[in-house]
């Protein structure tokens, strides 16, 4: 690992499961949406890019990368279209 990947790594074993170096971001779409295609485009970005398939753990004391094979990711659907406007962006919102 570099020395940078080390050091998260490190910051992980002080406190598990922070979420302090995460950046998490919602986006409102209107219109029609493609699924199939949203998934083809996310599997394909994460069959490019080891890193998003990557994670730390330890073997024989010493940190290591280990990388997945890539798989299919599958977008879960949820149908909010029932119900009042307001309840619905509640319920998004909670889903977020």
């Amino acid at each position: 690992m570099s020395f940078a990947q080390e050091r998260l790594w490190f910051l992980e074993q002080l406190e598990p499961g922070s979420s302090v170096y995460n950046i998490c971001r919602a986006a409102r779409l209107t219109g029609l949406l493609n699924i199939a295609a949203l998934e083809q485009s996310l599997n394909e970005v994460m069959r490019r890019h080891e890193v998003l398939r990557t994670k730390f753990s330890v073997v024989d004391g010493q940190s290591v990368q280990i990388t997945a094979p890539a798989h299919k990711l599958l977008i879960p659907q949820i149908d909010l279209h029932g119900g009042y406007h307001a309840k619905r962006e509640q319920q998004a919102a909670r889903l977020i």
